[in-house]
């Protein structure tokens, strides 16, 4: 008798199930690598926003502040930096705004990330803090 090379069903369903189990013990590490690098990015460009703030106060004797809807554009535009505004299937991640009053007081800027999801944060940095600060949401580490 001739015998048959290959694999029975229940080896093929043990591996299945193998890679299954594997695939759900993974997926929370690496969701919460990826939001903690999101949080890396909101930090780095609200230290960047901060800094062009400082340099337009430096020209103009006055500090920016946005007065459009559409924050990031215009951040862009008059502060000269580069945000991310969103393009059409690649949703922005991070909502920015310039916060003061008048143009003559001291700023802080936030940066909002899926309001009312389940990976909402909110994160603020201001003219004395150096460090961004994280002030709710439940990926702030």
């Amino acid at each position: 008798m001739k015998s048959q090379k290959g694999f029975t069903l229940l080896e093929l369903l043990i591996v299945i199930i193998i890679i299954g189990v594997l695939t759900i013990l993974f997926i929370p590490a690496f969701r919460q690598a990826r939001e903690a690098t999101l949080n890396d990015e909101a930090r780095a460009n609200l230290k960047l926003i901060k800094a062009a703030e400082r340099a337009f106060h430096m020209q103009n004797g006055v500090y920016y502040y946005n007065t459009t809807s559409n924050c990031e554009a215009s951040i862009n535009a008059n502060l000269k930096t580069s945000l991310q505004v969103g393009i059409a299937g690649y949703p922005k991640r991070w909502n920015y705004t310039i916060n003061t009053l008048v143009s003559l007081n001291p700023y802080n800027i936030t940066a909002v990330r899926n309001p009312g999801g389940i990976y909402n944060r909110i994160l603020w940095i201001d003219y004395l803090n150096e460090e961004p600060q994280c002030v709710s949401g439940g990926f702030c580490k």
